[in-house]
């Protein structure tokens, strides 16, 4: 399992998927969206197949990018850019409010991101803090989750 990547650290663990921040063989950073369970319905295939012609519509700074699919044993993984970010959810669990400048750097990137989604004749379904991943240097934001 995850042979065409280095260094695999499990960052998410969820119902549907299970998520990790890796190497390619060339060093650059991506995010491994895997189905799971093992033997994923054809649903869940689809879901994944979905998501990664979604993505390749979308053209913008402020939506991850995808990087392709890969079989993954009877799996399917979605590669995705990795930028460094944290998710949202995770930033505000903490319960202090943004600073100001970052609320509102962040409130620019997912207007942008919600912008360009559209155009593409896109539509999320379902923005929401989990769905937004922020550098934490930075404060720039990108919209994720598109299945």
């Amino acid at each position: 399992m995850l042979d065409y990547v280095e260094g695999a650290a499990l960052v998410h663990d969820g119902p549907h998927s299970l998520v990790y921040r890796a190497r390619l063989p060339d060093g650059g950073p991506v995010i491994v969206k895997l189905t799971r369970p093992e033997y994923p319905s054809p649903r869940a295939l689809a879901a994944a197949r979905r998501e990664h012609a979604i993505l390749q519509r979308i053209e913008s700074d402020a939506v991850v990018r995808t990087y392709g699919l890969r079989r993954d044993g009877h799996r399917i993984a979605l590669i995705l850019e990795d930028f460094g970010g944290v998710g949202l959810d995770d930033l505000l669990s903490a319960g202090a409010p943004l600073p100001l400048g970052r609320f509102f750097r962040v409130a620019l990137d997912l207007a942008q991101a919600l912008m360009d989604t559209h155009s593409a004749g896109v539509v999320h379904k379902d923005v929401k803090p989990g769905s937004v991943v922020v550098d934490p240097v930075s404060w720039r934001c990108k919209l994720i989750d598109f299945n």
